[in-house]
């Protein structure tokens, strides 16, 4: 009787140690690292992926790690960097002081892929909401491809054609929409959707898995080129909140761009308007929703509206 009431108790424990785990999980983001912003040291070169753990590159295509911890004179500073496409860009985080970035499309089926291990396995059955935000490098072509994967091991590389610098043949379950060329260069576009388990995905892989022929962009040897930032893979009940933060940054509205005399900002709750330029430094800290530009050079800037929630940072174009 002794034992039978001992292995009840135990059998108890391990439900509510289950249940109590799966609460847990269900109200987590999943992704380790989301925005990037944990690095063991400053990245200074392209592919320093792993600087930025648990992630890492799968393929030897080129893939970068950029922090504003790193020197603005480097190719991996923020806002100014240099992928090694062209000209050096300019591009402040979605949110904190990181972001990756991937090579989509380059020379014939060449690509890049960032991948991490979950920080538990997804539930079979469970809803999720899968989320990244990505902007297109100003000097890079525009495509159309690129999704997350989610699989219960690291891709298989060895599928790639290339020597490795091929696409992985996989069909992601989150992708933006074929034909849908992302071409802002000014502001982080979402790309997101719901996912229900099959059970045990644990790493996560975002990237272009589409061959050539699949992908959009306008000649054959272009190069596309995309930040990545804010990974996310939740339930509905985590993704409410995720859903609250993001009507306030979507509630704030700079305008005109390009704008040639006032910039006017639109916000529903008190906020601090910061004008940057191109490498970060500050111009004007005001309290008003207005900024008279029509005395500055011609060229590229950045406002941050910092609220009470959150910090919004937009690139604008002055031109008279």
């Amino acid at each position: 009787m002794k034992m039978f009431i001992q292995k009840k108790l135990l059998f108890s424990i391990s439900i509510l140690l289950s249940i109590s785990f799966n609460i847990n999980v269900l109200g987590q983001n999943l992704v380790p690292n989301p925005s990037f912003e944990t690095h063991t040291i400053c990245p200074q070169n392209q592919g320093d992926v792993s600087n930025a753990l648990p992630w890492r590159v799968l393929t030897m295509g080129r893939a970068s790690y950029f922090n504003e911890c790193a020197s603005l004179s480097t190719e991996v500073g923020i806002p100014l960097n240099n992928p090694g496409i062209g000209a050096y860009n300019y591009q402040y985080p979605r949110t904190g002081n990181a972001y990756m970035g991937v090579l989509t499309k380059a020379a014939i089926n060449n690509r890049s892929y960032i991948c991490a291990p979950l920080l538990s396995n997804l539930i079979s059955g469970v809803k999720y909401y899968v989320s990244m935000y990505i902007n297109c490098l100003s000097y890079a072509v525009p495509s159309d491809r690129i999704g997350i994967f989610l699989s219960v091991n690291y891709p298989d590389t060895s599928q790639t054609t290339n020597v490795g610098y091929g696409y992985i043949p996989v069909i992601p379950q989150v992708e933006n929409p074929a034909g849908n060329i992302l071409s802002d260069t000014v502001n982080w576009v979402q790309i997101a959707g719901w996912y229900t388990a099959l059970g045990g995905e644990n790493y996560i892989t975002i990237g272009n898995f589409s061959p050539d022929s699949l992908t959009i962009g306008n000649t054959l040897f272009y190069e596309a080129f995309y930040y990545i930032d804010d990974v996310s893979i939740s339930t509905d009940s985590a993704e409410a909140a995720s859903i609250k933060r993001n009507t306030i940054l979507n509630s704030i509205n700079v305008f005109p761009n390009p704008a040639n005399y006032k910039i006017f900002v639109k916000t529903i709750e008190e906020s601090e308007i910061i004008l940057l330029d191109v490498i970060g430094n500050e111009i004007i800290c005001v309290k008003e929703k207005e900024i008279d530009v029509s005395g500055f050079n011609d060229g590229v800037y950045f406002i941050q509206v910092k609220t009470s929630q959150s910090t919004y940072t937009q690139k604008i174009i002055v031109q008279h």
